[in-house]
């Protein structure tokens, strides 16, 4: 019984032991799952719309009305967020066509500013969200006070009422006020992980593309043409994509009559451009949602024919470069507008910078429109600071045309690295600007193995021109693994234009834990303890008595030893112990012959043992130990 408890008691030890071992050594991080709506034709919602701004920016689905943008103040997924701060102002969403829909849902997260990564709001400086309904009216969903804790986080999710269901619905995150000042911007407010779906009424027929129509069949390259057709749909559900896809490039329809919602009887859309001169050939598409329907079904439309004409000299409008101010990895953009009255595209146009002749691209291919005008840029980089002299020339094969020479000054930031060292769990930053640019805000940011990344604020201040700066920051490391990460810094100007500066990479080497020598310490006790009772329990028998239910009669003599041996056994041990557990003897041996040889033992050995003496057995041929049990 005692080798089976101590072999127990050795298992425990040990595994405990190991498992506080491995949690010392390699802590596991606990992460949560965020699954998104799943996406069902009926009665489920549908995601029309997700932005979380890790692009960087507010791009084509924001229109931004005063002061913000997008940044890495906070947020609640990646690393950027979007903003508003300073003064009055919004960021829109674009429109969507909700109209044939059931419900619309929204989701967005929210935090207030705060002085340990933005600068907080206060007084009358609230934050409001709103969704523009079908009477024209913005509807206040939420309001944030500018009265609640600095940093606080808000998660909202709402079902907007049916006034959401039209044709031109959209969301906006509204500033009340803020203040600045010629040094610092204050009172922001950050939101993030803006989601929209909808949920659609019964969806049981594909639409129908009927009539279409293209006016007229030809013409001159400045005259307007107009693509049309009618969208149908018996469920009275509109058209979530139609496109007029001309010589194989795209291009959005919109409804002729936007009042017009009886998709019933039919909705006609139309798409109007000028065409250079050329021959061409369309189809239409349309979805639903639910069902996608081309016109025609195969093959192409043709027409029209379009003639060129030239009377009309280009024109093109500058717009310099931009920014004059960046590092190495900053794209610098020489952009230019060209327009003419004929719609002739350019058949050449170019920058020559420093006498080198540069190409222009297009930046939308699909704009066909040069009435209006299309732009055009050329993109480089400079490693170092650069006066340049540029101008701009373009033709439309008839016409040449040129810009007047501008004259400007590319500057380029230099930024050094120095005293990285880790410090126990805090890792000291130092850094060292020259700066040319009025810095609004700098940040460390380090890179995790799955591409994940924490960023730390180095400085909110302003930095004056030519001004040499050190600035000295530490990162708390203790939640950071051993491993070698990349280090990124941040730098954000005073018009919230972000750079990102990679530098290398630093190296954290496991820390020393005082605990883990004291559970090894522990372990090897355990160990030696639990071998040796195992040892003990199996080289040292015990000398025991077994329990009779009936006496034999002996000699007087015997009869008289026995007694007085039994009644010493009784004292030591069998009265301390209940008469049920007396009764059961692990191993049975006559109280006066050795329990190994069975060789009988004289009154003097068993004298010394009775008195407590370890004797061996007196036979020649055992001698093993013997004690009183």
């Amino acid at each position: 019984m005692r080798k089976k408890s101590s072999l127990v008691i050795l298992t425990v030890l040990i595994l405990f032991n190991f498992i506080l071992m491995i949690n010392l050594l390699n802590p596991n991080k606990v992460e949560l799952l965020n699954k998104d709506v799943p996406i069902n034709e009926d009665g489920t919602k549908i995601l029309a719309f997700k932005d979380d701004f890790e692009d960087g920016s507010l791009g084509t689905d924001w229109t931004l009305f005063g002061y913000g943008g997008v940044g890495t103040h906070t947020s609640n997924s990646g690393s950027y967020s979007a903003y508003t701060h300073r003064d009055t102002g919004n960021i829109t969403s674009k429109e969507f066509d909700f109209s044939s829909c059931k419900f619309v849902y929204v989701e967005y997260w929210v935090q207030k500013g705060d002085d340990d990564f933005s600068e907080d709001p206060d007084g009358n400086e609230d934050f409001w969200v709103q969704y523009y309904s079908k009477t024209g009216a913005w509807i206040t969903i939420d309001e944030f006070l500018a009265s609640d804790p600095d940093g606080e986080i808000y998660e909202r999710e709402h079902r907007l009422p049916t006034d959401a269901c039209h044709s031109n619905f959209k969301i906006r995150f509204y500033q009340l006020d803020g203040t600045y000042s010629s040094f610092y911007i204050y009172d922001y407010w950050h939101f993030d992980d803006v989601k929209i779906y909808f949920e659609r009424k019964p969806n049981l027929y594909a639409p129908n593309l009927y009539d279409e129509k293209v006016t007229p069949l030809s013409g001159a390259s400045n005259e307007t043409y107009n693509f049309t057709i009618n969208y149908k749909d018996l469920d009275n559900n509109s058209a979530s994509i139609i496109n007029c896809i001309i010589n194989d490039t795209y291009h959005p329809m919109t409804k002729v009559d936007s009042s017009d919602n009886n998709y019933k009887d039919g909705v006609l859309y139309e798409y109007l451009t000028p065409l250079p001169d050329g021959k061409y050939f369309y189809h239409f598409e349309a979805s639903d949602g639910k069902y996608d329907v081309r016109y025609p079904k195969t093959g192409e439309l043709t027409g029209p024919v379009v003639s060129q004409i030239n009377f009309e000299i280009p024109k093109i409008k500058t717009y310099g470069v931009s920014p004059q101010i960046g590092h190495t990895t900053t794209d610098f953009i020489f952009s230019v507008k060209y327009s003419d009255q004929d719609n002739n595209p350019p058949s050449s146009i170019s920058v020559n910078i420093n006498g080198e002749i540069h190409p222009l691209e297009k930046v939308d291919y699909n704009d066909l429109n040069f009435i209006d005008g299309c732009f055009y840029q050329y993109i480089t980089k400079y490693s170092s600071n650069n006066n340049i002299t540029y101008h701009y020339n373009a033709s439309d094969g008839v016409n040449d045309i040129g810009s007047i020479r501008y004259n400007d000054s590319i500057q380029i930031w230099e930024i050094e690295y120095f005293n990285r060292q880790l410090e126990g769990d805090l890792y000291s930053f130092s850094t060292a600007i020259n700066d040319i640019l009025l810095i609004h805000q700098i940040r460390v940011q380090i890179i995790y193995p799955d591409n994940t990344f924490e960023e730390s604020l180095l400085l909110y201040n302003r930095i004056t021109r030519n001004d040499t700066s050190s600035i000295n920051n530490k990162w708390d490391w203790s939640k950071v693994e051993t491993g070698e990460y990349q280090v990124n810094l941040i730098i954000t100007d005073i018009s919230g234009n972000i750079v990102t500066f990679q530098k290398g990479t630093i190296n954290k080497l496991p820390s020393f834990n005082f605990l883990i020598p004291v559970f090894l310490i522990i372990g090897v006790l355990a160990i030696v303890f639990a071998v040796g009772a195992v040892y003990i329990n199996r080289y040292e028998p015990k000398i025991t008595i077994k329990s009779k239910k009936k006496r034999k009669s002996v000699s007087p003599e015997k009869t008289e030893y026995k007694r007085e041996s039994i009644k010493y056994i009784r004292e030591t041990r069998a009265v301390q112990t209940p008469y049920e557990e007396r009764s059961v003897i692990h191993r049975t041996v006559s109280i006066d012959h050795c329990p190994y040889c069975n060789n009988k033992l004289s009154k003097s050995v068993l004298k010394k043992i009775k008195n407590g003496y370890r004797v061996n057995c007196p036979s020649n041929d055992c001698r093993h130990p013997l004690t009183q049990s």
